[in-house]
């Protein structure tokens, strides 16, 4: 097992676009063994990158993170002793590391213009020679050019080294099979691959979780770390997402940015609990998990190195599950924000008493629109849906009329088992079949083909209500 005494992990997502749903299992994966172990959970903002940065990319990433409630310990805006958090800050620290590297041989000076290794690597393909440079400017360790120029690190030549990854194990790779890649680039930031190693060593990090894409790239970290002499954090590379069909996961497969999931009012938790299951199992077969027992139940272990299928339906159960359990007063705080500007004002004050009647048909918060509709003062009855099967308009306004006399009469208590008894008693006496007269009254109570059940709806709005609905719906089937 991993030594897991305080453990400092890292998020580090780059300000280019949205967080998806690989960003948000690296970070609760990270947040988890944070948490469970008494470690810190770092957020560093990797933007060395400018011709991909994103105005205003961070701070929604920090508003969707803290929504999730994933509060880094240490990162931009919220300080800590290993600052700054944004890598376009930190271009002292990489220029003194890269210049130590010169200085040790382990890395040099390229000067090898834009044409000039664009025709070498033509030369390369024509040849059918593995892509790569070519090393001519190899020795340059002394004087800094003044022509525009990279900072290459300098391969050691025919090793054989061992890299390890927490979940595949030892890796053995050729450093014949690699190329002298670039630390430093032109317009003076680095890349990638130093950034993250001197940016882990520099703020301690013990546990790097990542994607399976990196791991390629993990012999030429491992390497770095030799040159510059220091220890190489525990390396985990989470297996990828994919979606049903076994590809690459993406927006046909019902996977969104998690900004786009929280709008839609997938909640936090089950979002975060399918999260959880994309590459980790617990030795139980549970699926569904309070961020509590993740907790008691999550461990490296646990973590599989087998791609991780994304389904949505799975995303959507989950949700409606947690939706369903909810405190009744806690999902109209949610909710609100969704219907504010659909239902009438004073069924708005009665949200408490709406929600009972939809959450059980409903898988995420936008839905409600749509299910709570009938909560308009004016409805519009479509008259081909108030009748009854086979029900002509003519009976359907009959039966109607009949439901409405029966609502008149009743004088017994107003509750929806006591409403559907006597309704049904009446119907009995007829010897007629209940759906010929309860099909339409729900129809003229809610406006829809698909509502709450008649004596739910009938309960809520009350007899004058109720009896003004009525009313509609019949003048609309004349």
């Amino acid at each position: 097992m991993a030594d897991l005494t305080a453990p400092r992990v890292r998020f580090a997502p780059s300000p280019t676009g949205e967080l998806h749903l690989g960003g948000l299992r690296t970070a609760y994966y990270d947040w988890l063994l944070a948490r469970k172990y008494g470690g810190t959970f770092v957020l560093r903002i990797e933007d060395t990158d400018r011709t991909r940065y994103v105005e205003g990319a961070e701070e929604r990433l920090l508003a969707t993170l803290q929504q999730l409630g994933l509060q880094p310990d240490e990162g931009p805006g919220l300080g800590g002793e290993y600052g700054p958090y944004r890598q376009s800050e930190r271009l002292s620290i990489y220029h003194e590391a890269i210049q130590e590297l010169i200085e040790k041989k382990q890395a040099y000076y390229c000067t090898c213009t834009p044409e000039r290794l664009e025709k070498m690597r033509a030369e390369q393909s024509a040849n059918k020679q593995a892509p790569g440079y070519d090393r001519h400017c190899r020795d340059r360790y002394n004087e800094k050019p003044t022509e525009p120029h990279v900072v290459r690190f300098r391969m050691p030549d025919n090793e054989k080294i061992t890299v390890n990854d927490f979940l595949r194990g030892n890796l053995n790779v050729a450093t014949s099979t690699l190329d002298d890649f670039v630390i430093l680039k032109a317009d003076g930031f680095p890349t990638y691959h130093s950034a993250v190693v001197i940016d882990d060593h520099a703020m301690q990090i013990t546990h790097v979780l990542r994607g399976e894409e990196w791991l390629p790239s993990l012999p030429k970290h491992v390497l770095l770390y030799q040159a510059f002499g220091w220890e190489a954090p525990v390396f985990v590379h989470l297996p990828l997402i994919l979606g049903k069909d076994k590809k690459k996961l993406s927006k046909r497969h019902g996977a969104h940015s998690v900004e786009k999931f929280l709008q839609d009012g997938v909640l936090s938790e089950p979002l975060l609990n399918a999260i959880a299951l994309l590459g980790w199992h617990a030795s139980d077969d549970q699926e569904k998990y309070t961020r509590q027992e993740l907790l008691a139940k999550f461990s490296l272990e646990g973590l599989q190195k087998s791609s991780a299928v994304f389904d949505p339906e799975k995303l959507a159960w989950l949700n409606a599950q947690y939706i369903k359990t909810m405190d009744i007063k806690d999902l109209s705080v949610l909710a609100r924000p969704y219907i504010s500007d659909v239902i009438a004002p004073q069924y708005l004050e009665r949200l408490d008493e709406a929600l009972p009647l939809v959450i059980e048909r409903i898988t995420q918060l936008s839905e409600l629109p749509e299910r709570l509709s009938f909560l308009q003062n004016e409805l519009h009855y479509d008259q081909e849906i108030v009748p009854f099967k086979t029900q002509s308009r003519e009976e359907a306004h009959a039966a109607l009329q009949q439901d409405m006399d029966w609502l008149m009469a009743y004088n017994g208590e107003w509750g929806t088992q006591a409403l559907e008894k006597f309704f049904h008693e009446q119907v009995e006496t007829l010897g007629k079949k209940v759906g010929e007269y309860f099909w339409p009254l729900r129809v003229a109570l809610s406006g829809k083909k698909a509502s709450p059940g008649t004596f739910e709806l009938l309960h809520f709005f009350g007899r004058e209500e109720a009896q003004k609905r009525i009313q509609q719906a019949l003048q609309a089937l004349q």
